[in-house]
Parts: C-alpha cells; structure tokens; sequence
C-alpha cells in the first residue's frame, strides 16, 4: 500500500498544544495545501494507570487517575 496521507491524534494536557503545534509546524507536518499550522483539538475526559515501567507524568504508578486532556489532530 502507498499512503500519501495520515491523520495523527495525540492527547496531551493543553498547555503542550501550542508549543507541539511550532515544532510539527517548522517540520512541515501540518501544512495543508495553502495554510500551514493546520490542527484541530478539543477537550476530552481521560482514564489511564500507570505501570510499573512509567514515567508518569500525571499519576501514580499502579493508580488508575482521571482528568481532562486534549485531543489534537492533525
């Protein structure tokens, strides 16, 4: 299969949005035939659980947390 095209979504906290939206914007990724910095996000509810091998970011290991995040696609 040859794909020419991709949609990417990505939840991040909404703080992340404009600084990822400059770096995918200066690699050419989100140019869409005349405009660039071309995404879309929207507020969602989120569950996850850290395991053992994270990192978390927000959470704690082994604890299932919630919280309001953004989806961005692009």
């Amino acid at each position: 299969m040859d794909f020419k095209f991709y949609k990417v979504e990505v939840l991040i906290p909404e703080t992340f949005i404009v600084p990822l939206r400059n770096k995918l914007n200066e690699a050419g990724v989100l140019t869409v035939g005349k405009y660039d910095n071309v995404i879309s996000y929207s507020k969602v509810k989120g569950y996850w659980r850290p395991l053992e091998v994270a990192n978390p970011y927000d959470g704690v290991i082994g604890q299932i947390t919630s919280g309001t995040e953004c989806k961005m696609e692009f």
